[in-house]
């Protein structure tokens, strides 16, 4: 038993000394290249998002409809479609009736 018991002990200090301290540092690595190839894809995949909406856009402006686009050719009323509680422009907000609100 005595073999076992020093054999035990090496294998013991090689695991808490190289083994799981390189096996820690190669996983590390590992999930940071993912990460990275994750981020180059996901900021690819948003210009191609912004690109369509920015075509969405321009085919929208070429219908000049009033009211289409906020900030442009306003009917009545459609000011009121893009304000904030604020009263400044910015996202459009849920249209309520008097019940709701």
């Amino acid at each position: 038993m005595a073999n076992y018991d020093v054999i035990k002990r090496y294998l013991t200090i090689y695991l808490a000394t190289i083994a799981i301290p390189a096996h820690k540092k190669a996983r590390v690595e590992a999930y940071v290249r993912a990460m990275g190839c994750m981020t180059y894809e996901e900021i690819n995949n948003s210009e191609s998002i912004m690109m369509c909406f920015q075509k969405f856009q321009e085919v929208i402006m070429d219908y000049e409809i009033p009211g289409s686009m906020p900030g442009q050719n306003e009917i009545a009323g459609s000011k009121a479609l893009f304000e904030t509680k604020g009263g400044k422009a910015g996202a459009p907000r849920p249209i309520m009736d008097e019940s709701q609100g």
